[in-house]
């Protein structure tokens, strides 16, 4: 009986093993399939990074991927911010104000630049002029650095904008027309 039962036992953890061996090279196959499709879209110019977390100097923030992205189609770049929080009061004159809506900035790159190494890590290189398109108008003139290791579409990407210290953003890179974001008015 001890015999039976203990083979039962071998079985059913065996069963179990196999099972998690499935799945996890499963999640692999998915994740180097997102993998090689980033980086035909950043060969091609072509991709969107959806904004998972904003690590600052002091504090880390967590982000909306859906309204917090940068693209790159082509030569034209579009880069959209939303905190996601609303504030609406009245100014010093009684008017009334609307604050912290999605920043949209839209230009054009002027320096593209792709290498992938020996490991599989992508390195991107773009250079822009962003204009922004809120009340008041601003441009940026930003380098952005982008870091795709090999088995995910997970990237960091380093901003750098003249004068101000280098922020650092978390995300995913996808091809355009296949990530759901949502572009503010």
């Amino acid at each position: 009986m001890k015999r039976l039962l203990f083979l039962l036992m071998t079985i059913l953890l065996g069963m179990n093993v196999s099972f998690a061996s499935d799945k996890e090279s499963k999640k692999n196959a998915e994740n180097m399939a997102l993998y090689e499709q980033a980086v035909k879209a950043m060969e091609d110019n072509k991709f969107v990074i959806k904004f998972h977390t904003l690590e600052g100097r002091r504090s880390r923030i967590r982000l909306d991927e859906q309204t917090n992205f940068f693209i790159l189609d082509g030569e034209y770049t579009t880069y959209q911010y939303d905190t996601g929080r609303r504030w609406y009061g009245t100014d010093i004159m009684g008017g009334g104000r609307h604050y912290d809506y999605p920043d949209i900035y839209e230009g054009k790159a002027s320096d593209i630049k792709i290498k992938v190494d020996d490991k599989g890590t992508v390195k991107s290189y773009v250079s822009t002029i962003l204009k922004g398109r809120t009340d008041i108008i601003v441009v940026y003139k930003l380098d952005i650095r982008v870091i795709l290791k090999k088995g995910s579409n997970e990237c960091k990407v380093m901003w750098k904008d003249k004068g101000n210290p280098q922020e650092i953003y978390y995300g995913t890179v996808h091809p355009i027309g296949t990530a759901e974001i949502r572009k503010a008015i």
